[in-house]
């Protein structure tokens, strides 16, 4: 279960219930209320998106991997540019009384409808799920921790928040030691975890005929909240699989999407209540993969792009009520984009030729546009343009 640190109960309650000023919650990066703050040298890396309650604003966590800590920013568009205004979250070094550790991998995070904040993230150095929420600006209320119950590792890998009904953040996120999935959620005055699915080692043999055994694993969740059921979808990576749990508190049914080979890698989950729609990755192939399912119906799966080495870090959404689907080019390390008209996908490059991007792709609508973002592991920066 989840471990106290210094936040009482009732402090996080409001954090979750007031009613905030935007601007003041989310100031104009263009005069930030701590001018000092610039910046960090690196980041981009675990990219998280989403916006300010206003819609006009994107919001961004991210990994800063030179100093090992978790940042997030807000960001005001400006022509095709956005002009971000930094904060420290997590794990900076030069924090007064903070200890050195490094988190802030497979950050994730939401913004509340009353502006509150939630980002979750993996404490590298100790294991373990991080949640941290903003309270002000500059503010971050000290984070909860996820210790699995007994301090394993690997707890809080492949972190996934979404909100519920009442703005509360829910976690699925890895325990990798178990090869299991975490649900862990906040009511509003206390956290608590269940497991939401268990992976099992798989015997099988290698390429020359030798009998091995995959150990349990799970990886790459994504969770969607549609009315009082979670959808997570994930690769299972001992049977090389794409699965879709779905339930309400304890309980969770398993479904098998596809396992015709090595494929379910990078899910990338949407549902408005009855469809739902999964982007993958074929990694056996190295395509990309795209799963529908009408309603009760069967799935349909689509090889959207079979080029070479396409259809990682897939960002699935829905633009002008059509799928869209940006995705990673490993040959030319590009960022590439897949639009749905009809029956027919198109696709297209976004970005590639200022660096290798493509990395940890996210789309958000903000300010009336799309955007595109990603890591630019050239430059060790966001690469950030609209759609």
């Amino acid at each position: 279960m989840l471990r106290k640190t210094l936040v009482a109960a009732a402090a996080l309650a409001g954090g979750c219930s007031c009613n905030h000023d935007y601007d003041y919650t989310f100031p104009d990066p263009a005069a930030p209320e701590d001018p000092s703050l610039t910046a960090p040298t690196s980041f981009g890396s675990w990219l998280s998106f989403d916006t300010s309650p206003e819609g006009d604003r994107l919001t961004m966590s991210y990994y800063d991997r030179d100093r090992g800590a978790l940042g997030w920013a807000v960001g005001v568009p400006a022509g095709d540019e956005v002009v971000w205004a930094h904060e420290k979250v997590d794990g900076y070094p030069d924090d007064a009384g903070l200890d050195v550790r490094d988190v802030g991998q497979y950050s994730s995070q939401r913004t509340a409808p009353d502006g509150t904040v939630w980002v979750a993230s993996y404490d590298a150095t100790n294991g373990g799920l991080r949640v941290s929420h903003r309270i002000g600006p500059h503010t971050w209320a000290e984070p909860e921790t996820d210790d699995g119950g007994s301090g394993a590792p690997g707890v809080g890998q492949w972190a996934s928040l979404a909100l519920d009904a009442q703005g509360l953040p829910v976690v699925a996120h890895a325990d990798a030691a178990r090869g299991a999935i975490r649900i862990t959620r906040f009511d509003g005055a206390q956290w608590s975890s269940v497991q939401a699915y268990a992976s099992k080692a798989v015997d099988d043999v290698d390429d020359l005929g030798n009998p091995i055994t995959r150990p349990a694993g799970v990886a790459q969740i994504d969770l969607v909240i549609q009315g009082d059921e979670l959808l997570l979808a994930f690769h299972d990576t001992a049977s090389t699989s794409l699965h879709l749990v779905r339930g309400q508190g304890d309980t969770f049914t398993d479904e098998v999407i596809d396992d015709s080979g090595d494929v379910g890698a990078w899910p990338s989950l949407w549902t408005d209540g009855d469809t739902v729609r999964i982007a993958y990755h074929d990694a056996g192939r190295q395509n990309l993969m795209f799963a529908e399912q009408q309603g009760a119906g069967d799935w349909s799966l689509t090889r959207i792009d079979d080029g070479e080495l396409r259809g990682a870090d897939t960002e699935l959404f829905e633009r002008d009520g059509e799928p869209a689907i940006l995705y990673f080019d490993g040959w030319d390390n590009d960022q590439w984009l897949a639009v749905r008209s009809g029956d027919a996908w198109t696709t297209s490059q976004v970005g590639g030729a200022e660096g290798a991007v493509g990395f940890f792709n996210e789309a958000v609508q903000a300010g009336g546009r799309w955007w595109a973002g990603s890591y630019d592991h050239t430059h060790d920066a966001l690469f950030l343009r609209p759609l």
